[in-house]
């Protein structure tokens, strides 16, 4: 049986423009930089999704609707990045 655990949570605040990022050090300490970098990445489209009110709370996937993936998409495009929806660090997980 697989669990699934994140590599970065994102955490709204009751404070207005105000959010919390955390990435979780077992699963990202031997990682790649690129993997950090995009971990973080990831979450920060979240947070923009709602500082911006953009966020896409019709879904039922965890907040990965078409506002998350046309950003994800843009900033992949624009950076030469490599944002995904999940990660694969089942190793790590283990």
């Amino acid at each position: 049986m697989f669990f699934f655990s994140p590599a970065g949570v994102y955490e709204p605040s009751t404070n207005v423009g105000i959010c919390t990022i955390r990435l979780s050090e077992p699963i990202l300490k031997f990682r790649p930089r690129s993997d950090i970098v995009n971990t973080l990445l990831h979450e920060m489209i979240h947070a923009y999704l709602e500082v911006t009110d953009n966020w896409d709370t019709t879904t039922e996937n965890d907040g990965h609707g078409e506002n998350f993936v046309r950003e994800m998409n843009r900033i992949n495009s624009e950076a030469g990045t490599n944002v995904t929806i999940y990660h694969n660090f089942y190793a790590e997980v283990a």
